[in-house]
């Protein structure tokens, strides 16, 4: 019988690459309500100091990136549009295009 160890448990989340230079910036906006019901799509890992997720509300798709300010979460996020804009984003984002 196989015995499991809890020692060590690799991170499988998505790990976001240095970022490039000549990457684009992305512009960001504080969140607009944190009471929304928002359907995550993607996330980045949780064990990185800054979490991204592709976020989608009703048929509009976005980022929202979460830091922390000591203990006090900071939520952003990006423009709201299309599925296909914000793909177009977000897969920039995991290649380092942008940030």
């Amino acid at each position: 019988m196989a015995v499991l160890s809890l020692e060590y448990e690799p991170c499988i989340g998505i790990h976001l690459p240095e970022p490039r230079p000549g990457r684009t910036a992305i512009r960001w906006y504080p969140t607009r309500s944190p009471y929304e019901r928002v359907r995550v799509r993607a996330y980045t890992c949780h064990c990185a100091p800054m979490i991204y997720e592709l976020c989608q509300i009703g048929g509009q798709r976005f980022i929202r990136r979460a830091r922390k300010n000591g203990s006090i979460p900071i939520l952003e996020e990006t423009f709201r549009g299309s599925a296909l804009r914000a793909q177009l984003l977000w897969d920039c984002l995991l290649a380092g295009n942008a940030r």
